[in-house]
């Protein structure tokens, strides 16, 4: 039969003959038109044969014909967590049995006893069997934690009424559903032709949405990492690998994120859902470092050095390095004061704003903006220039450039080019200036100046050597990047030079600026000098061969100057007494 083989394909196994039968085609069509309207399920409540939901089906195919197919697949919801179809799988599968099972035997047939015979006599016909009267009964099955409902109806049986919306009301109030209910479907579900024996979405709760905890974001490393540039030839300049990360004053160090209270979720019974809130976050606030207004972000209280110490970030105003200057830290750049219990190797350079002390010796190059302390000597050669914005004390200095803004004092200078616009002194130990150029500002004291072999010791005194120094780098720079220009102007047109011209005048464009600045800076600071010509060289002995130039004027000495005394005198020359 066409319904038998039908069943066959829906349940893979053997059913009984239904009261009526629908043609082949029309049942065929039928099934590919249901199958393709179902909603997408993701469980299915397995019904074995001779399972009550099973055999209540049958029974009712048999009492009104044909009927849609089975189906007991569950909707997602979308509500409910991640792997929620095994958990609720064996819930499903029970709490259906349970129900079908109770259904399935109150609709099961009775029999029903033919009237009697007048006078007693026995019944013309043997019991006969009939379907009891039973109205149609929803059956809902809640997931777990209550936040869905799926609607399945049981159809009547024998003379029972039918799905009403009346029915659908009494029931839902009686479940105890109330929230999240999807009104719209159980208003058509009375006049769907496949109202029974399938399972409907009948409400979907909301799920709690914990708080987010709160957090930080670091604008500076926690751990300090070397970090590898390679130009745009692959070469990487080691030097250059330093892990020192400076914040001005006022610079965000790190940021809040606040924590989120969360929000209560409401499961299909009406029932509030507790949600956690997130855990508070806490600004790592250290030494120096204070909140924003706004107490979302950490800033500086000072410029230095930025350190995370494992709870806290903290600023340092003094960098302290226990070792070398070397390829273990690279170049050195920092914001506030800089100790290094070390070496300046050659070929690296610590750059400070601050101060800064070497107990051992410099090999490399150091600027200081405040006082440069060398606790042994400098030994930096002429490729490198050893600068402070302040003043220079050191126990020696041997072959080296020497620029200080205010004053400088050394033990013993030895074929050095110095530059100090204060007064130089070498008084302690041996006292000697020896060979190279010393131009002070101010003055020079020495113990000694020259040597006994005669060779050339230079002293300039007078003006602002510095600041006259740099100005002569400038105007080098300048007339270096002419140069670059005029070639560059000279080659035929192409991607180096497009690339490259625009560069170079712009160069040459800030270097005039600089240049001009520092002109101007230059004639205040002269007018605002005493009189260069107070400057003076004193010193207890100074060898011939010395040479002494003031303003301009230059005297050499030929003979041995004992209590030596060297100033310019007011008409203009240069006297030793």
């Amino acid at each position: 039969m066409a319904l038998k083989k039908y069943f066959s394909r829906l349940f893979s196994s053997k059913q009984e003959e239904p009261a009526q039968e629908q043609p082949k085609k029309v049942q065929e069509t039928a099934v590919v038109m249901e199958e393709a309207a179902r909603p997408p399920s993701v469980l299915r409540a397995e019904v074995p044969n001779g399972h009550a939901a099973r055999k209540l089906y049958e029974r009712w195919v048999r009492q009104s014909g044909f009927q849609p197919p089975l189906s007991l697949e569950l909707e997602d919801p979308g509500v409910l967590k991640d792997g929620w179809t095994e958990k609720e799988q064996e819930r499903l599968k029970s709490a259906l049995t349970r129900a079908a099972s109770v259904r399935e035997a109150a609709s099961r047939p009775v029999k029903v006893k033919p009237p009697k015979q007048e006078g007693g006599a026995p019944p013309e016909k043997e019991p006969a069997e009939r379907l009891p009267d039973l109205d149609a009964e929803p059956f809902i099955f809640l997931s777990a934690d209550r936040l869905a409902a799926w609607l399945l109806v049981f159809p009547p049986v024998g003379a029972g009424k039918g799905l009403t919306p009346e029915m659908i009301s009494g029931f839902l109030k009686s479940s105890g559903v109330s929230y999240g209910v999807k009104q719209e479907m159980l208003d058509r579900l009375p006049e769907d032709r496949a109202r029974y024996f399938r399972f409907r979405l009948l409400a979907a709760g909301k799920p709690p949405e914990d708080g987010k905890d709160g957090r930080i974001v670091d604008f500076f490393a926690r751990v300090e990492q070397f970090e590898i540039k390679p130009d745009e030839f692959g070469n990487v300049d080691y030097t250059e690998t330093s892990t020192v990360q400076n914040a001005e004053k006022g610079d965000a160090i790190c940021q809040l994120i606040p924590h989120t209270e969360g929000d209560p979720g409401m499961t299909v019974l009406g029932e509030e859902i507790p949600a956690k809130s997130g855990k508070k976050a806490v600004l790592p606030k250290g030494r120096n470092t204070e909140a924003s207004e706004d107490g979302l972000k950490l800033l500086a209280s000072q410029a230095g050095r930025v350190e995370f110490t494992g709870r806290t970030f903290q600023i340092k105003s003094v960098l302290e390095l226990p070792g070398n200057v070397d390829y273990s830290t690279g170049n050195i750049n920092f914001l506030g004061d800089v100790h290094v219990k070390g070496d300046v190797c050659a070929g690296f350079s610590v750059r400070a704003v601050g101060s800064v002390r070497v107990d051992g010796v410099i090999e490399g190059m150091v600027e200081a903006g405040g006082d440069l302390m060398v606790g042994k000597g400098i030994l930096a050669g002429q490729e490198s220039i050893i600068r402070a914005h302040r003043n220079i004390f050191a126990k020696y200095m041997e072959n080296s450039r020497v620029h200080a803004r205010e004053n400088l004092q050394a033990d013993c200078i030895v074929g050095c080019d110095v530059y100090c616009d204060g007064l130089v002194q070498v008084l302690t130990g041996r006292g000697k200036i020896v060979g190279g150029q010393v131009s002070a500002g101010k003055g020079v004291n020495a113990k000694i100046v020259g040597s006994k072999a005669e060779g050339l010791t230079t002293i300039v005194l007078g003006g602002l050597p510095c600041a006259e120094y740099e100005k002569g780098l400038i105007e080098l720079e300048i007339e270096e990047l002419l140069d670059q220009q005029g070639e560059l102007e000279k080659q035929p047109d192409g991607p180096y030079k497009l690339s490259k011209l625009p560069k170079t005048r712009m160069q040459v464009s800030v270097a005039r600026m600089k240049l001009d600045k520092m002109e101007k800076d230059l004639i205040a600071l002269h007018e605002a000098l005493e009189g260069t010509g107070k400057a003076r060289l004193e010193c207890e002995i100074a060898y011939a061969g010395t040479e002494i130039i003031i303003n301009g004027k230059s005297l050499r000495l030929s003979n041995e100057t004992h209590k030596c005394v060297a100033r310019l005198t007011d008409d203009g020359e240069i006297r030793v007494f």
